[in-house]
């Protein structure tokens, strides 16, 4: 378990104003986490998404004291990441790399991230083929009322 977590962003909400962003754990299928915002662009809430995920699976240290060695070992970090090559996967690819580089060393100059182009990232496009099919109708028919009515205006900052 968490040998990779593949990564993907969903765009079909944006005539509500909402962009969400997907993380799994590849081989359980478990979803790390689905998230729900404004945008799914900042590489920087990306990648928040990904380490507030690390922290809490698990993301402390084995040992007592922090130091980096070669037998320190983190709970809750994947060996390798996985995205499509959007500039929001960046945050992501940049901070696991950096992570794994420090947990060890033998790594350097190595990219802990794998860049899945195409229809390679296929899991995660499973995983929201199933959301649409499943989730979406019945939330979508209550985003369309609420705008149909003037509930509300995905064009107001405030309402998102």
């Amino acid at each position: 378990m968490n040998d990779v977590w593949p990564q993907d962003q969903h765009d079909k909400w944006g005539r509500f104003g909402l962009w969400l962003h997907a993380g799994l754990e590849a081989f359980s299928g478990e979803i790390n986490w689905m998230k729900i915002w404004w945008t799914n662009k900042n590489p920087r809430l990306v990648a928040k998404f990904y380490l507030d995920t690390c922290r809490r699976i698990g993301g402390r240290s084995l040992y007592p004291t922090f130091r980096v060695t070669y037998n320190y070992c983190m709970v809750g970090i994947p060996i390798i990441t996985q995205s499509d090559p959007g500039t929001e996967n960046n945050g992501v690819a940049n901070a696991h790399t950096m992570i794994r580089h420090r947990l060890d060393p033998n790594l350097t100059n190595t990219l802990q991230h794998r860049f899945a182009t195409g229809h390679n990232n296929i899991l995660s496009e499973i995983k929201w083929s199933v959301f649409r099919r499943d989730f979406s109708p019945g939330f979508e028919d209550m985003l369309e009322q609420g705008v149909q009515n003037g509930w509300y205006d995905a064009n107001n900052i405030l309402e998102k």
